[in-house]
């Protein structure tokens, strides 16, 4: 089957391009060229801006899908749009709509808002808010839609890779004990996780469900979620009793707002994952689950530095096996040319304020830290068994994505880099845990997941670490935006 995806490169939408990539489809994902995969198989990408149908019409000439999905309509002219660039070149569309088109209730079935009699008015995202802007959307595909579709309408999801960042936001502020504002704690919340999106939506291209369907994970109240959420940080939450600004949950609602997914359940639609093992991990900040998210603070188009496609150039693998303190580690080497004009941009952008006289000469990134060679690994492995670890998985193949410009301080000191995403490097590391493991080694000292692949790019000083200076350099610490 031949799929093509509007949306498919960030969070829920990654589970639907993988389960399509699994049953042998054909895959092809719209994007403005913005983000990527780390995925293998038969997947393609098209740069096209998904608003604008003469891009659209010029980027899909000649080409027909059997089936597409939509997860970034927004309002009646975005289906306008896509509906004419599509007319003629897919069989079916399932648009991800959501819970919102709904007004506070219990057990909502789809019946509740019905598309085929809510009247159609043309306009942006600008002239609806949110709920609006969506059931404006439907009823487009309901009266206008040149093709049969099929309309998922998710509640809340939750997972790694969630860019809402709005679990994070709750565990940030318990962890600072800052006041949260709830207008009611015992309200029923209804909750579906990513995995469990993406499969739904995958079952509804390839059953080519039509007309709406709910779906969730699970109903807890929300001082159910909130009672996961402090075992998880290891404090309690401080609740506010009035409302001020930027202490709103954003999960706070006055009723119970859940659905009914009896006609998903009728159709053999079932969930994959259990909430509360996923709650408790998302909330205990497991760092495997929090480095794929992406938190909005570093998303403002005001820091936004440009990266050369020639970062991905591959170079050959260089060992480091100094026979010195710390002088053994594991890194994937880099091509130089972008970091360095990254650096020189930065640079500029800090007034001059890059320390120029130690500035790196070359680019890698590191797998395994030499203190965590020296320290712990080995007594157990060679850093001879490390290299041949990472060339048996061909560690300089290795695909990564480069999310943000990170920057990590310890007092007056700054340290720059882009933080990058590698689940081929992560995987290394595993492997490497796994040989550790296998020799005696105690798994308490050294955990594989504990991982924040980056790239150095400069530093005011001299460069800081997780271990001397607290500088953990994950996504938490980005500041700027990346573009390739």
């Amino acid at each position: 089957m031949k799929v093509i995806i509007f949306g498919g490169t960030g969070f829920f939408g990654i589970e639907l391009v993988k389960s399509h990539l699994a049953a042998g489809n054909e895959v092809t994902i719209v994007t403005r060229g913005n983000n990527s995969l780390d995925l293998e198989g038969n997947i393609e990408f098209l740069i096209a801006d998904r608003r604008d149908f003469s891009s659209l019409e010029a980027t899909l000439k000649g080409r027909t899908w059997e089936l597409a999905y939509d997860q970034i309509g927004y309002c009646s002219n975005d289906m306008e749009v896509l509906c004419k660039a599509l007319k003629g070149k897919v069989n079916h569309l399932v648009f991800t709509s959501t819970t919102s088109v709904y007004d506070y209730g219990s057990d909502i079935e789809e019946s509740v808002f019905d598309p085929t009699t809510y009247k159609l008015k043309m306009g942006s995202s600008d002239d609806f808010d949110y709920q609006e802007g969506k059931r404006q959307a439907e009823t487009y595909l309901a009266s206008k839609a040149p093709f049969t579709y099929g309309a998922f309408r998710p509640p809340v999801v939750i997972g790694p890779g969630d860019t809402s960042n709005r679990w994070n936001w709750h565990l940030d502020k318990i962890r600072k004990e800052e006041e949260i504002y709830f207008p009611n704690l015992e309200a029923i919340f209804c909750v579906l996780s990513s995995v469990d999106a993406g499969q739904t939506l995958f079952e509804m291209g390839v059953k080519k469900i039509q007309g709406a369907l709910n779906f969730y994970t699970s109903t807890p109240s929300l001082s159910e979620i909130v009672k996961i959420m402090e075992e998880g940080v290891g404090k309690k939450i401080k609740l506010a009793t009035n409302i001020e600004e930027g202490n709103h949950s954003p999960y706070g609602i006055k009723e119970d707002w859940f659905l009914s997914r009896s006609k998903a359940e009728k159709m053999g639609l079932t969930t994959k994952v259990d909430f509360k093992k996923l709650a408790a991990k998302l909330s205990t900040l497991c760092l495997f689950f929090f480095l794929l998210s992406i938190p909005k603070s570093y998303s403002s188009e005001k820091f936004t530095w440009k990266l050369d496609l020639e970062v991905f150039k591959k170079e050959a693998f260089i060992t480091h096996t100094e026979d010195k303190p710390f002088g053994s580690y594991l890194g994937m080497n880099i091509h130089f040319k972008p970091i360095k004009s990254l650096f020189k941009n930065l640079d500029q952008f800090l007034k001059g304020s890059l320390n120029k006289k130690q500035a790196r000469s070359e680019a890698h990134i590191t797998i395994i830290t030499p203190p965590e060679y020296d320290n712990v690994l080995k007594e157990h492995i060679s850093i001879q068994e490390i290299n041949e670890i990472a060339r048996s998985h061909s560690i300089q193949q290795s695909k990564f994505t480069p999310v943000c410009i990170g920057r990590g301080e310890f007092k007056k000191a700054k340290t720059y880099y882009l933080v990058v995403r590698s689940m081929a490097l992560l995987k290394i590391r595993r492997k490497i845990f796994e040989l550790f493991k296998s020799r005696g080694g105690k798994t308490s000292q050294f955990d594989p997941n504990l991982f924040y692949p980056h790239i150095t790019i400069g530093y005011t000083d001299g460069d800081l670490h997780m271990g001397p200076h607290g500088v953990k350099k994950g996504i938490n610490s980005c500041f700027g935006k990346i573009e390739i």
